[in-house]
């Protein structure tokens, strides 16, 4: 039989866990909700201060938009348009981006059960596109090229974090 400390205790620890699930489902929200933003507002000079003005204010704290990450998301916008991509496989794009590396130029994940590696910002995997090589993997211009090819040839679930 459980002590009423031990029932607070695990009590205070479930708790804790629902609290962090919130806290990161509404920061995925919130990226996708300023990702949105741009794409929507594209022809205007987009900052961080437009973005939260056309979201939830008082949640609008924590999102940050890198400098970096704006030059990428310009870079690949003007790219996908150039493609024939709609806004909504932009937006849906960008989020993989940010999910798969967080816009991380050299971001290496190991894929123990394929024994394969994704690399760079797209993580194109080693193993399913050979075609691609590691040094167009690390280049923004050669891997976004790569991506938007293997997305009009595969769809979107060639990335793992959107199966």
């Amino acid at each position: 039989m459980k002590t009423k400390t031990q029932t607070k205790v695990r009590f205070y620890h479930t708790q804790k866990r629902i609290n962090k699930l919130r806290n990161r489902k509404a920061q995925i929200l919130l990226s996708a909700l300023a990702l949105s933003a741009l794409v929507i507002g594209w022809n205007q000079k987009m900052t961080d201060q437009t973005i939260t003005k056309m979201i939830n204010p008082a949640m609008a704290q924590t999102i940050t938009i890198k400098e970096k990450e704006k030059d990428i998301i310009t870079y690949f916008f003007d790219e996908a348009e150039k493609e024939g991509l709609t806004k909504g496989e932009i937006v849906r794009l960008l989020e993989t981006i940010r999910k798969e590396s967080n816009f991380e130029q050299y971001a290496i994940g190991y894929n123990a059960k394929s024994k394969s590696f994704d690399l760079g910002y797209w993580q194109i995997n080693t193993k399913f596109h050979p075609e691609v090589s590691r040094e167009c993997s690390f280049d923004l211009i050669c891997s976004t090229k790569q991506a938007i090819r293997i997305y009009k040839l595969k769809g979107i679930n060639e990335w793992s974090s959107n199966k």
